[in-house]
């Protein structure tokens, strides 16, 4: 369950219950928690989550806690383009409060990867363009002495 100010941030400035509970579920957190947390009923809180998914197509989510995997789950672009990514789907790609995530566009896709992940991937692109043997670091220090040489010549 996501903290009380957590919460509290992600609900200011919404409209009404529908729209805190939305906004909330989006998160990942659990109806239950949300009703507890707006002080209304459970079933006001799952009714407007149900419908919310019936309406637009999304696909349930579970967090782990259920033992359900991931299926997807739409989220709403707020102001200045943000997106809140529910907690469920950040440790999914070990991403965690503070971390920096890596966003990659794909044929009409959003692809997320923790830095981990996107710098392994990275890694293995640059791996197809080097012979294998070759150290680049090595590479790079004889090619700096040789144009240390080079200028010692020019100078004497």
């Amino acid at each position: 369950m996501l903290p009380s100010k957590e919460m509290e941030r992600l609900t200011k400035g919404l409209p009404g219950p529908s729209a805190k509970i939305r906004a909330l579920a989006a998160a990942g957190v659990r109806p239950a928690d949300i009703a507890r947390f707006l002080n209304i009923r459970y079933q006001h809180a799952y009714n407007v989550i149900k419908q919310s998914a019936a309406s637009d197509g999304a696909l349930p989510h579970g967090g782990g806690e259920d033992g359900e995997t991931l299926k997807g789950q739409y989220v709403e672009v707020g102001p200045a383009g943000r997106v809140i990514v529910p907690p469920a789907f950040l440790a999914a790609i070990g991403a965690k409060e503070g971390d920096r995530i890596f966003l990659k566009p794909i044929d009409g896709k959003l692809q997320i990867m923790s830095k981990t992940a996107a710098l392994e991937e990275m890694r293995k692109l640059v791996r197809q363009y080097i012979p294998e043997g070759v150290n680049l670091a090595d590479e790079l220090i004889a090619d700096r002495r040789r144009e240390v040489a080079r200028e010692a010549k020019g100078r004497g």
